[in-house]
């Protein structure tokens, strides 16, 4: 979490990938108790089945390695090259309703990730409170000022600490360097987005639904380790 923003003035605790600690961070924050985060134990279709629906968004924590790296860059590179051969001002083509933040703080990627997730997911899915407030007050901004806005935001830290320091493992220093990495899948206007703080864009992943956001998510996620 720590590898892009090493150099950040502000860091968090990283936060455990741990239903049971991100479910009650979160509903501390204010999302509706009749939904939750839950495992999904693997990317085949039978695994894949043992999920509850609806999904609303689809989290992914990973290593990041040199490879990983690599292609990040190649894609990002190959969407801006697009743009310029099109004359598109815009790198990336991107649904204006899409939730997007940038990633200014250091191990922040698993709240950044959870705000993605929400930020994006249907109105069937209530939040209120605090949650409700930040996500309502950044909805016009841009990446970048969403991202100001939580660096500012006490509540959203204090809940993010307190969460961190109750999972299953020792809690790290808030500047520890951890490779691994949160990011976020949605599905807005019909299209599959991915959704991380640490790249210059939303990435577009091409037709998706509200019924097949998992399994399309499963399939940009295998091929970034094929």
């Amino acid at each position: 979490m720590a590898a892009a923003n090493a150099g950040a003035a502000k860091h968090f605790i990283a936060l455990e990938s741990n239903p049971d600690v991100i479910n009650k961070y979160l509903y501390q924050l204010g999302m509706d108790k009749s939904w939750a985060v839950t495992d999904v134990y693997g990317l085949d279709d039978d695994l894949l089945a043992f999920v509850p629906q609806p999904v609303a968004g689809v989290l992914l924590l990973f290593p990041i390695t040199a490879e990983y790296e690599a292609y990040s860059r190649k894609q990002q590179d190959e969407i801006e090259a697009a743009a310029a051969v099109e004359g598109r001002a815009s790198a990336a083509v991107v649904d204006a309703d899409v939730y997007y933040m940038k990633q200014t703080i250091g191990n922040a990627c698993g709240t950044i990730a959870l705000l993605h997730a929400l930020g994006n997911a249907p109105a069937a899915l209530p939040v209120d409170g605090k949650l409700r407030q930040f996500l309502e007050n950044s909805k016009n901004a841009s990446a970048e000022e969403k991202a100001t806005l939580l660096e500012s935001d006490t509540s959203i830290s204090a809940a993010h600490e307190e969460a961190a320091r109750e999972g299953q493992t020792e809690a790290p220093e808030a500047e520890a360097k951890i490779d691994l990495h949160f990011i976020a899948f949605a599905h807005v206007g019909g299209k599959l987005y991915e959704l991380d703080g640490r790249k210059r864009f939303p990435i577009c992943h091409g037709e998706s639904s509200a019924e097949t956001l998992l399994h399309d998510a499963a399939k940009v996620v295998k091929g970034f380790f094929s």
